[in-house]
């Protein structure tokens, strides 16, 4: 799947969450492989949810990152 938003900083944990534009759903960002994902700018994420898993940041749906492209203003 493909979401836009902007990522910020988990309440928990050192993760990162995605404030999915439009609906402002969060996504747990789980990032492996070396990505980077820029937080406070506009981002569009490719990856895969993982609705049946359990993330210790109890916040947002996890979705694994495939990829990360900012979105040009």
């Amino acid at each position: 799947m493909q979401v836009s938003g902007i990522a910020e900083a988990a309440v928990e944990g050192r993760g990162l969450v995605l404030r999915e534009t439009g609906t402002g759903r969060l996504l747990s960002l789980v990032v492996t492989g070396g990505l980077t994902v820029p937080v406070g700018v506009p981002l569009r994420v490719r990856g895969e949810l993982q609705a049946g898993i359990r993330s210790y940041r109890q916040q947002g749906t996890p979705l694994v990152v495939q990829a990360v492209d900012p979105i040009e203003r």
